[in-house]
């Protein structure tokens, strides 16, 4: 899970369209980035950037009072409940507690509070830009 979010940040930042990755063939994102930005980074270095984004667009809304464990909890509809009575995704239900507990887990956030912790946050090279804020 937390791959594909880091992913998501990486083709947002890079202003390529999101629906184009998931349709068609494959797409050359890493040589484009490459010619782009002349960094000649792998696709390893790619992830761990749109990891970082990630990790400040999460620490922006903490700042701003926003607590995705508080303040945000998806319709029903989105997790098959009810199911479907029909269909691929017939009788399927996904448990959103357990999904988000575990990519809190993946993203090294507090469970209660959602505060990354400050160790990963050092590991990323985040932790002098946001100290002022956790």
């Amino acid at each position: 899970m937390a791959i594909d979010a880091f992913l998501k940040m990486l083709v947002d930042c890079a202003g390529i369209c999101l629906f184009g990755t998931q349709v068609g063939g494959k797409m050359p994102l890493i040589p484009w980035l490459n010619a782009v930005t002349g960094l000649g980074l792998s696709a390893e270095d790619y992830l761990v950037i749109g990891e970082r984004v990630l990790q400040l667009r999460h620490l922006f809304n903490v700042r701003e009072g926003v607590n995705p464990v508080r303040n945000f909890a998806p319709h029903g509809r989105i997790f098959g409940k009810p199911s479907q009575e029909k269909g691929p995704a017939r009788g399927l239900t996904l448990y959103y507690s357990k999904l988000s507990k575990d990519f809190y887990k993946q993203m090294h956030w507090d469970k209660d509070t959602g505060m990354p912790n400050r160790d990963y946050l050092k590991k990323l090279g985040l932790w002098d830009d946001v100290a002022d804020i956790i």
